[in-house]
C-alpha cells in the first residue's frame, strides 16, 4: 500500500531543490520557512525510501514546528514527522503525530492536510493489522478526498480495496473488532472477547446510556463530562467493548489520545457481568493499547460519589493529582493519574 514515485530521477532532483530550499530558510533566520521547507524535503525522503534520514531531519526543527503551531506547514510537519516514523517501523510512536495532524488540521478547516493524515495513520494501522481502525481512518480520508473532488480519492478507494483483499486472507480479519491480547487473559466465566470496536452500535449506545442513568442519579447535569456518540467516534478514541459467551455487550471502556496524555473515559461494566474482575481487565486493555500507540501517561475524572471506582483506580495504580485539560477544580471532580511505562 506504500506509495513509489513514477520517477526516481525526478524525485531526486525534488529532493536536492528542497534541500537548498531548507538551506536558505535557515540562512534567512525564517522559523516558517524552515517548517515548511522541512516538512516537504522529509516527504520527499520518505517516498524515496530514505525515511530514518527525514526523522534526523525533521527531528531538528521540532521545536520551529510546536512554536508555529496555528500555521498549515506544521500540520504537514507533523504528517511528515508521522509518516516517516511509520515507515521506519516506529508505528506506535507515529500515532500521536499522525493525531496531531489531525487536531490542527480540523481547528483551522485545512481539509486536505486532514485527509492525507487520515490517509496515513490508516496505512500505519494496517501494518498493524488493526483492521477495523484502518478502514475507519481510510474512509474518513476517502469521504473528505470526495467532497473535495480531490484527484487523490482514487488513492484512498484504493486502499480500501485492498485493505479488503487482506481482509479476506483466513486468519488475518478478527471476528469482531481488533482484539488485543492483553484484553482476553482468563476472567469472567462465560466471557469470550474484549476487542477494540466502533462505539456507534445499537447495543453499546444503549450500555453507554445504562451508564448515563446511573450518573444522573449522582451528580447535576453541570457536574458531568460524559462524551458523546460523535466524540466517541472520533480519530483519536480507542473504544473497547467486553462481550460474553453470547456476543452480548457487557462492559465498555475508551481512552481519548492526544500528544500529552491519554485520558480514560466511559468506563463501565453491566452489573449482570460485575464481580469478576471485568473493570480492571478494561483498564489494563485500554493501557496496553495506549502505550503500544506512544501514550506515556493516563488521566481520568471521576466523581467523589462513586467509591468503587476510587477504589478500582488506586488498586490499578492511579494516583490523585489536580484538574487537567480543560477541567476546572470542582468539588464534585476527583482527578488521577498513572505513568505507563
Amino acid at each position: 500500500m506504500r506509495f513509489s514515485a513514477p520517477d526516481p530521477v525526478a524525485l531526486a532532483s525534488d529532493i536536492d531543490a528542497k534541500r537548498a530550499k531548507l538551506a536558505a530558510a535557515i540562512q534567512a533566520g525564517d522559523p516558517l520557512a524552515v517548517v515548511d521547507a522541512a516538512a516537504d524535503l522529509g516527504s520527499l525522503l520518505t517516498t524515496a525510501r530514505q525515511e530514518a534520514e527525514a526523522v534526523q531531519l525533521l527531528e531538528l526543527h521540532l521545536h520551529l514546528a510546536e512554536a508555529q503551531a496555528r500555521h498549515e506547514p506544521a500540520g504537514w510537519f507533523w504528517n511528515g514527522y508521522a509518516t516517516a516514523l511509520q515507515y521506519g517501523g516506529r508505528r506506535t510512536e507515529a500515532e500521536p503525530y499522525f493525531i496531531k495532524a489531525i487536531d490542527i488540521a480540523k481547528a483551522h478547516g485545512w481539509r486536505r492536510l486532514e485527509a492525507l493524515a487520515l490517509h496515513h495513520w490508516g496505512r500505519s494501522l494496517v501494518e498493524q493489522q488493526r483492521f477495523s481502525e484502518a478502514e475507519a481512518r481510510i474512509s474518513e480520508a476517502l469521504a473528505i478526498r470526495i467532497d473535495l473532488n480531490a484527484p487523490s480519492q482514487a488513492s484512498s478507494s484504493r486502499a480500501l480495496a485492498e485493505l479488503a483483499a487482506l481482509q479476506s486472507r483466513p486468519g488475518l480479519s478478527p471476528a469482531h473488532g481488533d482484539a488485543h491480547p492483553a484484553l482476553n487473559s482468563p476472567g469472567a466465566p462465560g466471557l469470550t472477547t474484549i476487542a477494540f470496536e466502533s462505539a456507534n452500535q445499537p447495543e453499546v449506545i444503549a450500555l453507554i446510556a445504562e451508564l448515563d442513568a446511573y450518573q444522573d442519579t449522582l451528580y447535576p447535569p453541570e457536574a458531568r463530562y460524559a462524551l458523546d456518540l460523535g466524540s466517541l467516534t472520533q480519530p483519536n478514541v480507542v473504544f473497547a467493548v467486553a462481550r460474553d459467551a453470547e456476543r452480548r455487550a457487557v462492559g465498555c471502556g475508551a481512552v481519548v489520545l492526544s500528544a500529552e496524555f491519554g485520558e480514560l473515559k466511559r468506563l463501565f461494566v453491566s452489573p449482570v457481568a460485575r464481580g469478576h474482575g471485568l473493570a480492571q481487565r478494561l483498564v489494563a486493555g485500554l493501557e496496553a493499547e495506549a502505550l503500544a500507540r506512544g501514550c506515556h501517561l493516563l488521566r481520568l475524572e471521576t466523581g467523589p460519589f462513586q467509591p468503587e471506582a476510587l477504589g478500582l483506580y488506586g488498586r490499578c495504580g492511579y494516583e490523585r493529582c489536580g484538574p487537567f485539560g480543560s477541567y476546572a477544580d470542582d468539588p464534585l471532580s476527583v482527578f488521577m493519574e498513572k505513568a505507563l511505562t
